[in-house]
C-alpha cells in the first residue's frame, strides 16, 4: 500500500473529550484546513480514521507524542488523587477510597494484598 506524504502532522489539539487529534496537512499552507488521520483517548487508544499502513512515520511519531502527553495528564491527575487519598486517610474518612477501590478488578486487589 502506497503511503501518503504529508508537509505537516500536528497533535496539537485535545478536543472536549479529552482526545488528541493527530492532524495531517498536504502544505505549509497556515490556511489550509488539516485531515484528522486519528484520535488518541485518556487511556492511550488510538482510534483510525483510515487504514493506518497508509500513513508514513511522521504520524507515527504524532501518534507517540499522543499518547506521551496523554500520560503526562493522567500521571498528574493520579498524584491529585494521591494526595487528597493521604488528606482522606488522616482524617479517618476511607468513603471515597472504598468507591475507587470497587472499580479495581479482584485480581489486582489480591495482587497488591500479596505484594507483603
Amino acid at each position: 500500500m502506497k503511503k501518503i506524504k504529508f508537509a505537516e502532522v500536528k497533535c496539537d489539539h485535545r478536543d472536549d473529550e479529552g482526545k488528541y487529534h493527530i492532524d495531517c496537512f498536504k502544505t505549509e499552507d497556515d490556511n489550509e484546513e488539516g485531515v484528522v488521520v486519528a484520535t488518541v483517548d485518556a487511556e492511550g487508544e488510538v482510534d483510525w480514521k483510515d487504514h493506518p499502513a497508509k500513513f508514513g512515520d511522521e504520524v507515527s511519531e504524532a501518534i507517540r507524542e499522543a499518547k506521551d502527553k496523554q500520560a503526562e495528564i493522567k500521571q498528574v491527575i493520579i498524584d491529585s488523587c494521591l494526595e487528597r487519598i493521604k488528606e482522606d486517610v488522616a482524617v479517618g474518612d476511607l468513603t471515597a477510597i472504598d468507591e475507587l477501590l470497587k472499580f479495581i478488578p479482584v485480581q489486582y486487589l489480591t495482587g497488591f494484598l500479596s505484594e507483603d
